[in-house]
């Protein structure tokens, strides 16, 4: 990366940075960084190393007067299981991508056996942990891009727009103890290592692509649905792809299994089972599709609360590369169509649409060769609605950490009442 790149990529990040740790600051949400989902996704360290020594989270029952609140219930992760055991619903992967700052927190504690996993110092390393992964994957993803030829400037305006123009932000300092940062990182990170794949065929970068992906997958299984885009990318993004072999499928083959051995071992750990549905009462219903809830509706709708993602999609139709172009759409349609078959197809309380967090950096594969230049209308549009959505997005960010938005069921009416507005009363 030139060096100039590299001073602009450091400070646009430093940026982030400092606007990330004043959003911390300024809402408190360092000493309860872990809340809601997130006491499930950072509960397996604890009873690993802390506590039972097991996945059986007999400790939790003794632990509820230290764990997060929300709204003044206790997020209980377990399910149920028979014979008096529990499973946790949410899936190990993020414990991996952690563990590293987890263990930093705990040896700041001495390892000491009277913690419960989730004093300040946890807390703090949740943070630590989203940002790590993330401005790694995003360094990575701008060396990546400048192989596909971008500028320096324009890599620079997709750093500074993706990171506030989007509501990542927003799980970056608010709903913070969640998967996105992190599966946005490594998805990130993935890109970069199989570029390299494709331009050395050293089968290091190979492995390591399978590695994170692996890590990618118990994070959150329905993540295999990244696969068709790294393909696409793979076949119809590179004229110079390096010929499979059939080490390469062993390889590939291996990187599945060690995936699987992860995801359904934490299962054999908890309850002596290895298929187990964690979720139980929650499930896909492929007949009964919200698809424009999840675009464009006013509870989730992504193209509502991200717009920006719209200017990538038309940007995209300017690709001379129509087998990227059409492998991309038809690939996340098929993406959204079943992210809205999810019974609770807006996944909880939230800003935006939580699952499509992880694809947004998918919106730039048609991008990657595209040599189009805008005339000067069209490029000054494209600037004045980039500068409106990261001031929209960042307004939304404060409406719903303030309550001018409900978190959990936006109706029409309330949307329009409060747009663009930071009027508490």
């Amino acid at each position: 990366m030139p060096r100039k790149l590299q001073l602009k990529l450091s400070g646009i990040l430093l940026l982030a940075l400092f606007w990330s740790v004043y959003h911390e600051h300024y809402s408190g949400n360092f000493k309860r960084t872990v809340k809601i989902d997130g006491i499930g996704y950072n509960g397996y360290l604890p009873a690993l190393f802390i506590h039972d020594g097991n996945l059986h989270w007999s400790f939790y029952e003794n632990k509820l007067d230290t764990l997060s609140v929300f709204e003044g219930k206790i997020q209980d992760f377990r399910k149920p299981y028979g014979n008096g055991r529990f499973i946790n619903k949410y899936p190990l992967g993020l414990a991996i991508a952690q563990a590293p700052f987890w263990f930093s927190a705990w040896g700041y504690y001495g390892f000491s056996d009277h913690v419960s996993g989730y004093e300040p110092a946890f807390q703090a390393a949740v943070f630590i942990n989203n940002i790590f992964w993330l401005f790694l994957g995003i360094w990575l993803f701008g060396i990546f891009l400048k192989k596909h030829h971008w500028r320096d400037n324009s890599i620079i305006l997709f750093v500074a727009l993706f990171l506030f123009g989007t509501n990542l932000f927003h799980f970056i300092t608010f709903d913070n103890c969640l998967t996105h940062p992190v599966t946005v990182g490594l998805s990130m990170m993935a890109f970069y290592l199989l570029s390299k794949f494709i331009s050395s065929s050293r089968i290091i970068f190979f492995l390591s692509f399978l590695l994170i992906f692996a890590i990618i997958f118990c994070i959150r299984p329905v993540n295999i649905l990244m696969v068709p885009f790294f393909l696409i990318y793979f076949y119809w993004g590179n004229k110079d792809r390096p010929k499979i072999e059939l080490k390469h499928l062993a390889w590939a083959f291996a990187g599945v299994c060690l995936a699987l051995f992860l995801y359904l071992g934490s299962n054999k750990m908890q309850t002596g089972s290895w298929l187990v549905y964690t979720y139980q009462n929650e499930k896909f219903v492929w007949n009964e599709f919200h698809f424009l809830d999840v675009t464009f509706g006013y509870r989730c709708g992504v193209f509502l609360y991200t717009p920006i993602l719209l200017t990538t999609v038309y940007l995209g139709f300017k690709s001379p590369n129509r087998k990227l172009v059409i492998g991309y759409l038809v690939s996340m349609l098929t993406t959204i169509y079943i992210i809205s078959c999810w019974n609770e197809f807006c996944y909880g309380c939230r800003l935006g649409n939580r699952p499509m967090v992880d694809y947004y950096i998918f919106f730039l594969i048609p991008l990657l060769n595209l040599k189009w230049r805008p005339g000067k209308p069209e490029k000054y549009l494209l600037v004045f609605l980039w500068i409106f959505f990261l001031y929209y997005n960042q307004i939304l960010h404060y409406q719903y950490r303030h309550y001018l938005l409900d978190w959990c069921d936006v109706k029409k009416q309330q949307f329009w009442e409060v747009f663009l507005q930071t009027d508490n009363n």
